[in-house]
């Protein structure tokens, strides 16, 4: 049933939109971006609040309206076509079910505004609530019903009309932290299941990882970088993209030799590229590091603060100018990690990371 991967079914190219805020200054919403999506695929664009996530998924389902720019899906040019008469549909934060209609009628309303026969209504109504796991709730009002049960309602009603792809505008933002892990792996199997291209709207990272088969990462209108979580995570294109996905703490050093040094630091660059004598930035992320031997011995570093997590410990290190250094460490060597202490570090060279376009060439 899913046709992921088949050619691409959304093509957002140079995409441009600007507001004027209320003291009249204007604010780019979205700059030149370009994004190509496949059938089926999965897609989360990531982003702190006003980075133009949201916009691009107003402009896409078309409520808002670009300044420059395409988006197509397959030969159709969507920003030249009516918000009604756009293959996509949405599920909000909000769900925006009618409170005074049960489940089965929630999702059967688009289909009536359309004037399908009842008798597929009725079919497809059935396989939604199905697809959702609420046949047996089907006569039940929304305030009868829990935040997660409401969701997976909003999803069918969305689902039921069959569009080629499903705008998600944070839907999981109003659940608590299990339920909206439960909606996760929901999600995942609805997408499963119906083949349908998604793209999802959050600005939780963790959020991002578990769901995409690829990250968008937005910031101030830009599309920052594009790719699989790993590949994201692993391969940050710049600074704000390390910061925002996961933990890590980036040095700037002058790099001799294929090393970097930075204050008291040194760190191997890995593929080691660059001239004989260059400026890098790197990013390290915290469980590169360690306080265990074998690895490469990077310098010492004071303990200032522990927290216990479970299945690692968080630490935070300093160098002698204070700057801090996060270290994901193992539960074993708690006791010795005293605060106040100081301890050797040790760093993995094949997980140091070089920033894309952080390398310039010493005259």
């Amino acid at each position: 049933m899913n046709s992921r991967g088949n050619g691409s079914a959304l093509q957002i190219r140079d995409v441009s939109k600007t507001f004027t805020d209320a003291k009249g200054r204007l604010v780019h919403a979205l700059k030149d971006v370009t994004l190509e999506i496949a059938h089926g695929e999965f897609i989360v664009l990531l982003g702190p609040s006003g980075c133009g996530k949201t916009t691009l998924l107003r402009s896409i389902a078309g409520f808002e309206e670009i300044d420059s720019g395409t988006i197509s899906l397959g030969q159709m040019r969507l920003d030249q076509m009516a918000a009604n008469r756009r293959p996509v549909n949405t599920v909000f934060q909000s769900y925006a079910l009618f409170p005074h209609m049960s489940v089965e009628e929630n999702v059967s309303f688009g289909l009536e505004c359309e004037g399908l026969p009842r008798s597929e209504i009725k079919v497809r109504v059935a396989e939604m609530l199905d697809l959702v796991h609420l046949t047996e709730l089907a006569d039940r009002k929304p305030n009868q019903m829990s935040g997660g049960q409401q969701q997976r309602a909003a999803l069918a009603r969305a689902l039921a009309k069959k569009p080629q792809v499903l705008l998600l505008d944070e839907p999981l933002a109003a659940l608590d932290l299990k339920l909206r892990r439960a909606m996760q792996t929901e999600l995942k199997r609805i997408h499963r299941a119906t083949g349908t291209t998604f793209l999802f709207v959050t600005h939780d990272q963790n959020e991002a990882m578990a769901l995409g088969d690829r990250i968008a990462v937005f910031s101030q209108g830009q599309l920052r970088q594009c790719g699989t979580p790993a590949e994201v995570y692993e391969n940050p294109a710049d600074e704000f993209v390390a910061s925002f996905i996961g933990e890590s703490t980036s040095f700037t050093g002058l790099v001799m030799d294929g090393i970097l040094k930075f204050e008291e630091l040194t760190f191997p660059i890995p593929r080691y590229e660059l001239s004989s004598v260059s400026v890098a930035q790197i990013v390290v992320r915290p469980e590169a590091f360690s306080f265990e031997t074998g690895e490469y011995k990077c310098g010492e570093v004071t303990i200032e603060e522990t927290t216990y997590s479970g299945d690692s410990i968080e630490v935070i290190a300093t160098l002698r100018s204070g700057k801090q250094i996060k270290i994901q460490s193992p539960v074993e060597i708690l006791s010795a990690l005293k605060v106040g202490s100081r301890h050797d570090l040790y760093v993995d060279p094949l997980r140091v990371r070089i920033l894309h376009g952080a390398v310039a060439d010493m005259e």
